[in-house]
């Protein structure tokens, strides 16, 4: 399957009446024959690039983006090609070529596999593809399957909508693996029960190391560091 970008130099010689609407360096999917349509009808490739030049009015304006969603239906394409099964076919098929379509791109050969962040695109195009399919009454199924929520966002409960293809990410605070030098004393204090002063807390409610009060409790000995040396979380991994 070829892809070409669309360039309008020279139309005029085309025999137009007027200048093609389709953007400049819109990519442009080809089977190998060239043809867009057969005895079975219009093919997949006619789809995906009616659904391309939506783009640039859909929030897709930058022609990388147009570049990266038409290499994405493409490898799609092609490997439903490979394993024999209709771009608008049917969902349990579907789903099974996603399954081995993820496999194959996350954790097959070296030179087809993708970083995440790749996959994560993979999956935004072909999901904006369906959707579109869907809504021109080309597709009845698809080959995600979105799972639904509720989560509170300023005080109100609102519905979520998470595509199961795509990869989860790790949360930004198991990140957090050292603590400032400043916080870290106060934080070693705390756990011994002391406020901020040094002094005994009399609301501190935890087990104080010595068993007795004034016995002169060891602030928090497993966060003690060799001078130099940064001040880790206990319990968190690092790299």
């Amino acid at each position: 399957m070829l892809v070409h970008f669309f360039s309008s130099e020279g139309w005029q010689s085309w025999g137009l009446d007027g200048e093609p609407l389709i953007p400049e360096r819109m990519p442009v999917l080809f089977d190998g024959d060239f043809l867009f349509e057969d005895e079975g009808g219009p093919r997949a490739v006619r789809a995906v690039n009616a659904w391309l030049r939506t783009l640039p009015s859909s929030g897709a304006p930058s022609p990388n983006s147009w570049r990266a969603y038409a290499l994405a239906a493409r490898d799609w394409l092609m490997h439903l090609r490979r394993h024999r099964v209709a771009v608008f076919g049917g969902r349990q098929e579907l789903v099974a070529a996603l399954g081995t379509y993820a496999d194959r791109r996350l954790s097959g050969p070296l030179d087809e596999r993708l970083e995440s962040s790749s996959w994560e695109l993979q999956v935004t195009a072909l999901s904006r593809f369906y959707d579109w399919v869907q809504d021109e009454g080309l597709a009845v199924a698809v080959p995600f399957t979105v799972a639904t929520g509720r989560r509170m966002v300023q005080g109100r409960l609102v519905e979520t909508r998470r595509n199961r293809a795509r990869l989860r990410r790790p949360k930004p605070h198991v990140k957090v693996q050292y603590l400032e030098s400043d916080f870290a004393g106060l934080f070693r204090l705390g756990l011994a029960g002391l406020g901020p002063d040094g002094l005994e807390d009399a609301s501190f409610r935890g087990r104080r190391r010595g068993g007795q009060r004034g016995s002169g409790p060891d602030p928090a000995p497993g966060l003690d560091r060799p001078a130099g040396h940064r001040n880790r979380l206990p319990g968190v991994g690092g790299t």
